[in-house]
């Protein structure tokens, strides 16, 4: 292999490059160390921007050198077969031998850059496709660690540069699509609001029966917290720090998810009407529309919405609670869009009806879940019923929720009950 020629200059910005801004760790998906977004991009602080400028001109230069290497060694191929392509990720594997490690951010761009190395990365990542489709009990722990080697029938992957490897095994697990539905069930009366946060894996609703309900979403318990009547609007915090809800007449109350304490009570129509005599405004009936955290690093601040009762327009308010006062943010026209309120990455909220609320019980629906589809899959084909117990001693179960858990071990036992039919129904032909 031609390797091209670099200075002195080259080789200490590549360095620079390695240290300051390629730290990214290819590392297994299963449990604590497992990466949730493989392309993530690392971008490490420089002391200067003459130092940022050098190592962004040399991530230039490396993805230059790697794009040209491959179209000078294999531009003039017209399909590719799997040696071929074993052969191109080596060579870029192999390109800066260990003066630089091949980093998430350089493969994806790399990526982006050549439709060759592109075509040979879609070509192994379908290969890691199907190392997953192909998972059985005993293989569960195996297909979804780069750091192993691989089942037989897809040894291919093994023979790739150890962070090109990693890279379509991330992108293949994280490409599953694979949801269910939970329905939070404990309310005898409408549901009248809710709010969910993903950061915890937590739920909040409200109805005239239990004014306001905690849910824990990973084991679909909740207790209730000590509110008197059943807040109109709720809110969390981004981080889940904080809950935000504001009755009808009542004042706006922030509670403490963890401790399930009160942390803050704002009369907020005191202050409204406090504000319209300010502004000379003659409508002071104003009911509250929305709730919504700003994101600030510095501080947390609730900023409150509210609309005439006659009329789409009203003030929005804000309260910063490391100050305590109000502030006065504006006036808003028109309606309220609260259609974005309920979409997410992680959980978002659904029914058969296609409408949020179902009477008394409230669907939500959590996507991305590609440990509890291999576990699934794994039962589906299995049958030996040893093995089928196995899998509760696997890496990959222990990253379940509690109610994923017990979405398993339903499948194992009717699992096992039908190869006992079978073996039953086996026995007596014989």
């Amino acid at each position: 292999m031609k390797h091209t020629n670099i200075n002195i200059i080259s080789l200490l910005l590549l360095c620079c490059t390695h240290l300051m801004l390629f730290t990214m760790d290819h590392k297994p998906l299963l449990g604590t160390k497992r990466q949730d977004t493989e392309l993530s991009i690392i971008k490490t602080k420089t002391p200067s921007t003459t130092n940022q400028h050098n190592t962004e001109k040399a991530f230039d230069e490396i993805i230059n050198n790697l794009d040209m290497c491959i179209k000078n060694q294999y531009g003039g191929l017209n399909s590719i077969d799997i040696v071929q392509a074993q052969a191109i990720l080596n060579t870029v594997g192999n390109y800066y031998g260990n003066k630089l490690k091949l980093t998430d951010r350089i493969i994806y761009t790399l990526y982006d850059t050549n439709n060759l190395f592109k075509k040979v990365i879609t070509f192994f990542e379908k290969h890691a496709q199907e190392n997953l489709n192909a998972v059985t009990c005993n293989t569960l722990d195996i297909v979804c660690d780069p750091a192993q080697n691989q089942p037989q029938n897809f040894e291919a992957l093994d023979k790739l540069p150890q962070s090109i490897k990693a890279y379509v095994m991330n992108r293949a697990y994280h490409s599953i699509s694979n949801e269910y539905d939970m329905i939070l069930s404990r309310h005898t009366q409408n549901i009248l609001a809710f709010d969910i946060c993903c950061a915890t894996d937590q739920a909040a609703t409200s109805s005239d029966d239990i004014p306001l309900f905690l849910w824990d979403l990973k084991t679909l318990t909740g207790v209730m917290l000590n509110e008197q009547k059943a807040p109109l609007h709720i809110r969390f915090h981004t981080t889940g720090s904080q809950l935000a809800t504001v009755t009808q007449q009542g004042p706006i109350t922030v509670w403490c998810p963890k401790t399930k304490t009160k942390l803050h009570s704002i009369d907020v129509h005191r202050t409204i009407a406090q504000l319209c005599k300010t502004l000379a405004d003659e409508n002071s009936c104003y009911n509250i529309a929305n709730l919504t955290y700003l994101i600030s690093e510095s501080n947390i601040t609730l900023q409150v919405l509210c609309l005439a009762k006659v009329g789409l327009q009203g003030p929005i308010l804000s309260w910063n609670f490391d100050t305590q006062t109000p502030d006065y943010r504006g006036y808003m026209f028109g309606s309220v869009d609260m259609s974005a309120d309920f979409i997410d990455a992680k959980y978002c909220a659904s029914s058969p009806q296609n409408s949020f609320f179902d009477r008394k019980n409230l669907y939500i629906k959590k996507k991305l879940c590609p440990a509890l589809y291999l576990c699934k899959r794994a039962i589906q084909t299995e049958k030996n019923k040893e093995s089928l117990e196995n899998i509760k001693k696997t890496l990959l179960y222990n990253e379940l929720t509690v109610h994923e858990k017990k979405i398993v071990n339903e499948k194992i036992s009717r699992r096992i009950e039908l190869l006992e039919k079978q073996n039953n129904i086996l026995s007596w032909l014989l």
